[in-house]
């Protein structure tokens, strides 16, 4: 069982029949199909990169695979989508409801996180280098 699965199953109580549901959906939809349309994410993508690297890159072609690395980011995403409605569906709707509250508590700190906005924190440097006026430290 994977570390995923096996977090899941112990917060939300899985049966073993909703492990061996889980487990046979991931196999067939993460390791067959997500696997097919990452491989051919990468050969668009190395394509794309080695039209760059030419003398004179063809721009035509170049819109045209990334275009194509598109329509496969957009697939997987329609599949990841599709592989975590089953999930919600093999699910009761107490455990759905479980599992709404984990991701709050897991998103739940806030827009910027734990640690706050950005390198140096809430009340760190601005865009320019320079620490934010009014918030404390002398000034500029």
């Amino acid at each position: 069982m994977s570390a995923p699965l096996a977090k899941l199953k112990k917060a939300l109580n899985l049966t073993p029949v909703q492990v061996r549901q889980i487990k046979a959906l991931r196999a067939k939809n993460i390791r067959g199909q997500m696997q097919k349309l990452r491989r051919q994410k990468r050969r668009i993508r190395a394509k794309m990169r080695a039209e760059m690297l030419e003398e004179k890159p063809n721009l035509l072609k170049i819109a045209v695979l990334q275009r194509k690395g598109q329509k496969v980011k957009n697939k997987m995403s329609n599949k990841r989508f599709q592989i975590k409605m089953a999930c919600l569906r093999i699910l009761t709707p107490a455990q759905r409801q479980q599992m709404r509250t984990m991701r709050r508590g897991r998103f739940g700190k806030g827009r910027h996180g734990r640690f706050g906005k950005g390198r140096h924190g809430r009340f760190g440097k601005g865009r320019h280098g320079r620490r934010h006026r009014g918030y404390g430290g002398g000034g500029w």
